[in-house]
């Protein structure tokens, strides 16, 4: 039971307690007999007691890995819907872009081809006007203007 002490072999030192209390039993020490089975029992409860508290505190760090890999599982699928997202985003604005520079394209052009019908209508009135004919033949637009809008 020394060596078990010494070695810190808790399981055997309480079954050598309870033997020991056992044989002190049957020889008629009660006193020796009730000493050693109250070693007994403390050594057991305190072997238990560890044990129970190993259990607890693995059982514990599983629970808080298996959080942890949820969280982390949770983590990974919002990165990937942020990511998607993000990625819709970008073409969009890749589309909006494209829309933009068609539009201002197309709004240059109306307003260069109104700028333009404003001047032949001008010339031609002008024409008309200088040269007192009835009908506005189509004119080409006075060199200023066209070297000035091109």
């Amino acid at each position: 039971m020394h060596i078990a002490q010494e070695i810190g072999a808790k399981d055997l030192e309480y079954c050598y307690h309870l033997e020991l209390s056992e044989i002190f039993e049957t020889m008629g020490d009660l006193k020796a007999a009730l000493a050693h089975y109250k070693a007994f029992h403390c050594v057991k409860e305190e072997v238990f007691g560890e044990e129970a508290s190993k259990r607890v505190r693995r059982v514990t760090i599983e629970r808080e890995v298996e959080k942890a890999q949820r969280e982390a599982e949770l983590v990974r699928v919002r990165n990937l819907e942020l990511t998607k997202a993000n990625k819709a985003l970008e073409e969009a604005n890749h589309l909006k872009t494209e829309l933009l520079g068609i539009a201002a394209h197309d709004l240059k052009i109306r307003f260069f081809d109104y700028d333009f019908c404003r001047h032949v209508a001008r010339s031609r009135l002008t024409y008309g006007r200088k040269t007192g004919a009835g009908s506005f033949a189509y004119q080409r637009p006075c060199s200023s203007y066209a070297s000035h809008h091109q």
